[in-house]
């Protein structure tokens, strides 16, 4: 992913090397069961 902007219609587009979505929401997932990390 190369970023995620906020877009005036409350949508966001994300960006990627791959191509460029609309999305409502994004999941971002890191860790594990047991040793979650979350980012500042």
């Amino acid at each position: 992913m190369t970023g995620v902007y906020d877009r005036d219609d409350g949508r966001l587009d994300v960006r990627t090397d791959a191509g460029e979505w609309r999305a409502r929401a994004l999941v971002n997932a890191t860790g594990t069961w047991r040793h979650p990390f979350w980012p500042g």
